[in-house]
């Protein structure tokens, strides 16, 4: 419901039982998936073989596997997708703003609520300025514990923009709670605002807490795979 690219085409919305084991995978164990990123992003091979940037973004590459057991797929009409990249959004402003940003930048947002099963169940929707929201393809969430995601990615690393807010499904709309584990825009600047330290930090402290290895990068590996996708 959320993938890449500006034009609207045919939205699945795929349905499952995902595992994710205590464990983080190493380069070669997610060899297809790290070929599909750079078939999508080429010319990152010179990036990935300096070490200062090895430095700064080896927590990049620490990845979680989570296994899906697929169940249901549904396929939705196009609604428009997108939105407008500049000027950016700034993530050092109360949530009401950062919202009151998304409905106008964005033309539609994800909406996930519970199905009767207890599963999630994500549509478009169209999100008004009282947080009303109409959904846009058919709709199985019931009241309570949702989210919405505003998002916009053209398939470029520097091109995505994106803000998740989990609330509140009504009768009347949309409430929102809170913004999960935001880190700061890659375009803002200033104290605190460095997205790839705060995010070595939190990933550090992830795996901390669970007792698990710091992981360590191939990068000879991923270049290989940038370099075949130029």
């Amino acid at each position: 419901m959320s993938g890449s690219g500006l034009d609207g085409t045919t939205a699945v919305l795929v349905q499952g039982t995902a595992s994710a084991p205590a464990t983080v995978a190493g380069t070669e164990e997610l060899a297809d998936f790290w070929r599909a990123v750079y078939a999508r992003s080429p010319g990152y091979a010179k990036d990935l073989q300096d070490p200062e940037y090895q430095a700064r973004m080896d927590w990049y590459y620490w990845r979680l596997p989570m296994f899906v057991s697929l169940d249901r797929v549904h396929v939705f009409d196009t609604t428009p997708v997108g939105g407008t990249l500049e000027p950016y959004p700034s993530s050092n402003v109360p949530m009401s703003e950062r919202i009151k940003d998304a409905i106008t930048r964005y033309p539609t947002a994800v909406l996930t609520a519970l199905d009767s099963g207890g599963h999630p169940y994500s549509v478009r929707a169209e999100v008004g300025e009282d947080l009303t929201v109409s959904p846009l393809q058919p709709f199985e969430g019931k009241p309570g514990p949702a989210s919405l995601l505003w998002h916009r990615h053209d398939g470029n690393s520097g091109g995505m923009l994106s803000l998740l807010v989990t609330g509140t499904l009504g009768d009347s709309g949309f409430t929102p709670e809170r913004i999960p584990g935001a880190l700061p825009d890659e375009h803002e600047v200033g104290p605190g605002q460095d997205w790839i330290v705060q995010g070595r930090q939190r990933s550090l402290l992830y795996l901390d807490k669970r007792g698990l290895d710091v992981p360590v990068v191939d990068w000879a590996a991923l270049a290989g795979y940038a370099t075949r996708q130029m």
